[in-house]
């Protein structure tokens, strides 16, 4: 009997200290290393920062021409032979990094969509002498473009634009060559702060179909309605039209307009 109380307490001690053991060795692999910044620090966020400063190659995905960078964070450059081995990228998908059309001019052979929303930007960047030909959509969404000049030079780098999404922004005028644009056939510009005479400047605009410009502070429709060569399409949801008067200019003079649909909810 006394053997047996020896051993049953022998058995006990080990296994009180393997449990210790264990459980000390458990701690250990879950405690980060004191050198390891915290999520929430100020420290790690500066650590980000520097990681993803600057697009490198190693970091590039691209599937069947297509790169997508929405999900690596913010940046602000591109390194310059970032794309000197990718193959011809005809769709970027660039959301949410803080990157300029600009930063991308190394694709503007190939480039023919482009997505830039939720960037915090303010233009297109510092892009002079850069000319995205193939460029046919390219989406500023929800971004603070407030003012004009930062795309004074749209017409310029893309000649061939067919689509452009502007909503969502804080913009308070269109740049005055936004008319040159000879292709542009679909203009969205909805939750901004344009008026009239924004409305005026796209007059010119040769191939413009559709126009979208939905919760913004339009009062009247311009006495040039009628001179838009291509317009079918005009969406003016919750703007500042109170009167009938406001809309004569569809109907009035010996012109004729275009337009197939109207839409003024609100």
């Amino acid at each position: 009997t006394d053997v047996l109380f020896i051993c049953y307490c022998y058995l006990c001690l080990h296994t009180h200290i393997l449990f210790t053991f264990s459980f000390f060795f458990f701690l250990m692999i879950r405690r980060p290393p004191r050198s390891t910044l915290s999520s929430s620090s100020a420290a790690s966020d500066v650590y980000k920062r520097q990681v993803y400063r600057v697009l490198e190659r190693h970091m590039i995905r691209v599937w069947r021409h297509t790169l997508d960078i929405s999900g690596l964070g913010v940046m602000n450059e591109v390194a310059p032979d970032c794309f000197e081995d990718a193959p011809r990228i005809t769709w970027l998908d660039a959301d949410r990094t803080r990157l300029a059309l600009a930063e991308f001019r190394q694709l503007q052979c190939t480039l023919e969509q482009a997505s830039l929303r939720f960037s915090s930007l303010t233009g297109l960047g510092s892009i002079e002498g850069v000319c995205f030909e193939q460029l046919q959509l390219l989406d500023l969404s929800c971004n603070k473009i407030r003012f004009a000049d930062g795309l004074d030079n749209l017409s310029a780098s893309c000649p061939n634009l067919r689509f452009l999404d502007l909503s969502n922004n804080t913009l308070e005028a269109f740049p005055r060559n936004l008319d040159r644009l000879a292709k542009l056939q679909w203009l969205v510009a909805a939750w901004n702060r344009l008026g009239t005479a924004d409305i005026a400047l796209l007059a010119k605009a040769p191939s413009l179909e559709s126009l979208v410009l939905d919760h913004n502070r339009v009062k009247r429709l311009p006495g040039c309605m009628k001179s838009f060569p291509s317009l079918r399409f005009l969406s003016l949801n919750y703007n500042e039209i109170q009167a009938r008067s406001a809309l004569s200019p569809l109907w009035s003079g010996t012109a004729q307009t275009q337009l197939g649909v109207v839409l003024l909810w609100g």
